[in-house]
């Protein structure tokens, strides 16, 4: 129906309702003229007022109304009269067994139903939107002439009209709106789509994205279930996102709602994690608000400004969402650099993800160093940063490090970190040893004696003497 204004009814249950086609060539069937007298329920009307106009419901041109016996398709009815709230729906049925008392139903204005891809306009309402549902008992047939009960459609969701406003009450200009439920299982309906030979519901969040920004905007909205329900809706306003929640709402099919929805700006936070500790003070802790970045003008965010105190030091982050890895987090592999002594801090771009790092460029030798256990052989286990484990330039190009007295049968676990740091390691994928579930190097004395583990920073290989 072509519509400047939308009707309020019951709700009704669509399962049972298949698409099944006749055809005359069938002998057991018959092509029939059916003839309804159809109407909105005036009594059970709102009007919306809109801009000092009361908007009515008319039939157009363009409507159709499909017929199902039971739950087979039989036939498509049009009205004969337009630009009224009322009308006679006349068309072709074809089906067998018709004869007076037959129960027929009415779906308009088609017979699979979507309340995705709405853009907030009540044109688009009108038009695609306004679902209605009639049932009808035969009432006598004359040869190929059908004659059935008026037709009263009754509206299948609810109208609900959003303006949309900032928490001190300025209207927010709208790109796109998300509106859900806690429960997505048969509550908000997205769409009916034909399966299995029934109409079945398919459940789910829905997005408003209209075509102008805008801070009032009319959704047609189908929610299953019979209680109370908890609404939230997210707003995307240019670089902003707004939302807000409610409890205890009903929505009930055929009504109009209206009203003021004050939303609260949604700040995201970003984090930096990673290490060394020495750095960030505090070693990959996503959840470390000392380590929160600061948004500027520009809609960046700049970390606090870090000292790095020894040249080199590997630093190896990432980029945190809301202190946790699976809100998003950048980039996806550790962002990794060696700095010289001095100030260190990096501004973020939430938009496009560009990390910019800043700080004093390492004018200092590479140190490699090992970190391993047992603390028996290695001092300390585990350990990038202890200088007493730091590998020594060999004339071959190589690097080592020598432990003396390993007893007989010591089973050592190592890796090979630079620059005092786990942002840059290697372990038994770059060595001919047996490695352990971490992908640290495994190596087990046969006899008592000294142990020189070797390290090639041009290769990356480590071997063991």
């Amino acid at each position: 129906m072509k519509k400047t204004s939308l009707i309020i009814a019951a709700a009704f249950t669509m399962a049972g309702l298949a698409s099944c086609n006749r055809t005359a060539q069938d002998p057991e069937f018959t092509t029939y003229t059916l003839t309804v007298e159809a109407s909105k329920d005036a009594l059970a009307t709102r009007a919306l007022e809109l801009n000092g106009r009361t908007l009515n419901t008319v039939w157009g041109e363009d409507d159709e109304v499909v017929v199902f016996k039971g739950t087979n398709k039989i036939g498509t009815l049009i009205p004969q009269s337009t630009g009224s709230a009322s009308a006679v729906l006349k068309g072709s049925v074809t089906t067998s067994g018709l004869s007076s008392g037959t129960r027929l139903t009415l779906l308009t204005p088609r017979n699979t139903w979507k309340y995705t891809s709405q853009d907030g306009t009540l044109d688009l309402l009108s038009s695609d939107y306004d679902y209605a549902k009639a049932e009808i008992t035969v009432s006598s047939v004359n040869g190929s002439n059908v004659d059935a009960s008026a037709a009263s459609f009754e509206n299948q969701q609810a109208i609900v009209m959003f303006t949309i406003l900032d928490a001190s009450g300025r209207p927010i200009n709208v790109d796109e709106l998300e509106i859900s439920v806690p429960e997505e299982d048969k509550h908000l309906v997205r769409e009916f789509k034909v399966s299995g030979g029934a109409f079945t519901a398919v459940y789910g969040s829905l997005s408003i994205v209209p075509d102008t920004p805008s801070s009032v905007l009319y959704v047609a909205i189908r929610n299953d279930y019979s209680g109370k329900d908890t609404y939230t809706l997210n707003v995307t306003s240019g670089k902003k996102k707004y939302t807000a929640t409610k409890e205890g709402v009903i929505f009930e099919n055929g009504k109009f709602y209206g009203g003021k929805v004050k939303m609260t700006e949604i700040v995201d936070t970003y984090t930096i994690t990673g290490g060394p500790e020495e750095v960030f003070g505090s070693y990959w802790n996503p959840e470390d608000t000392n380590n929160d970045l600061i948004l500027q003008s520009d809609g960046t965010y700049k970390s606090k400004t870090y000292t790095v105190t020894e040249d080199p030091t590997t630093i190896a982050f990432k980029v945190v969402k809301n202190h946790a890895y699976a809100n998003g987090e950048w980039p996806s592999s550790n962002y990794t650099l060696t700095a010289g002594k001095g100030p260190f801090y990096i501004v973020f771009n939430p938009v496009n993800g560009n990390i910019t790092p800043t700080y004093a460029t390492s004018t200092g030798k590479t140190k490699y160093t090992v970190a391993g256990a047992p603390a028996s052989v290695f001092g300390e286990e585990w350990n990038p940063a202890y200088a007493a484990n730091d590998m020594t330039s060999q004339t071959d190009g190589t690097v080592a490090k020598t432990f003396a007295n390993v007893p007989k049968n010591t089973e050592m676990h190592f890796k090979v970190c630079v620059n005092h740091s786990w942002g840059e390691n290697y372990g038994a994928a770059n060595s001919n040893l047996q490695g352990d579930s971490d992908g640290n190097c495994v190596y087990t004395t046969t006899s008592a004696g000294n142990v020189t583990i070797k390290f090639n920073p041009t290769t990356k290989q480590i071997t063991v003497q």
